[in-house]
């Protein structure tokens, strides 16, 4: 995948940024592509974010879309890429890509880049400057919405053109209560394993085993995330809680961001601080956990639903 090359902004071709309401999407633009993302709000997803492919005759019949990356836990990157279409060889845009939000623009890229076919133009940005709290109204109802707008050098004034995409994440918010009766007897080698059905039925479940694992004498419990053979791969954050007679949480570990790709281990507590607390934590030699779960699936919809004016390809 190539990268396009970037052009500094001749005076007379840029965007009037006096003309860009974040209430009024259909301005003099080229045209214009809204993508909304629904049930992102975080970027848990086990692949990368695609847009639905869109074209405007008004771009000499090019097409593109946008996409989301994760990197790492902290950043993640956005895309615009064109596709291998039948447009010219290279051609010249004049772009604004822009995260929008209840309270206006949060993100915003202005620029000028010549685009061969295959190419593409990447931006990274920090997790928290639009997931974070503090951007907290810029996703309403768990949406993410991006706009991107583009006008051709050398064109004269353009017919201004709007474009609708909506991408539909698969997320699973899940709470339940697991039961480990004689915890007393569970010995090295050993473990107990508990499978998360997904709502999705075409999914198959995230299985957790508790184990115990001798290490120095000692008997260490940990929580082991079983690896997914499937082609349908997930991901998702948890905190996994053991409860106290009382029902408040005694010890906690919190994973994010896991994987279903690999096998994950996680260190939980020493089993003699437990079996030390019985009264407490062991009644009737049953240990109870609590386990949150927050599940990523990828998308599940992913659909162009409205042309202002529909490109000649599909008329």
């Amino acid at each position: 995948m190539t990268v396009c090359s970037i052009l500094n902004y001749p005076p007379e071709e840029t965007f009037n940024s006096s003309d860009i309401n974040a209430k009024d999407i259909n301005t003099t633009s080229a045209f214009t592509y809204v993508w909304v993302i629904e049930n992102c709000s975080v970027l848990l997803t086990p692949e990368d974010i695609v847009s639905p492919i869109f074209e405007a005759d008004t771009l000499e019949n090019t097409k593109w879309h946008l996409e989301l990356n994760d990197i790492n836990q902290e950043y993640f990157s956005w895309c615009i890429h064109r596709e291998n279409d039948s447009g010219p060889d290279c051609i010249e845009i004049i772009f604004e890509l822009e995260f929008l939000s209840t309270d206006g623009r949060l993100k915003i890229e202005e620029l000028q880049a010549h685009f061969a076919r295959g190419e593409h133009l990447e931006f990274e940005e920090s997790m928290d400057s639009i997931f974070g709290s503090r951007n907290s109204n810029s996703l309403t109802d768990d949406t993410l919405t991006f706009r991107c707008r583009m006008l051709r050098v050398g064109m004269g004034v353009p017919q201004p053109n709007l474009c609708f995409a909506v991408t539909r994440l698969g997320i699973e918010r899940r709470t339940f209560f697991w039961d480990l009766r004689n915890f007393s007897a569970l010995g090295p080698g050993q473990d107990v394993r508990y499978e998360v059905v997904p709502m999705f039925k075409e999914i198959p479940p995230l299985t957790l085993a508790l184990c115990v694992m001798e290490v120095n004498g000692k008997e260490n419990i940990l929580v082991k995330f079983l690896e997914n053979n499937d082609w349908n791969l997930y991901r998702f954050n948890c905190e996994i809680s053991v409860l106290n007679v009382s029902g408040r949480k005694y010890i906690s570990k919190k994973c994010t961001n896991v994987s279903t790709s690999s096998e994950m281990c996680i260190y939980f507590f020493e089993k003699k601080n437990i079996k030390d607390e019985s009264s407490n934590l062991l009644p009737n030699d049953v240990l109870c956990i609590r386990c949150e779960f927050e599940i990523g699936y990828g998308t599940f919809w992913n659909e162009i639903e409205y042309y202002l004016h529909l490109p000649s390809s599909v008329k």
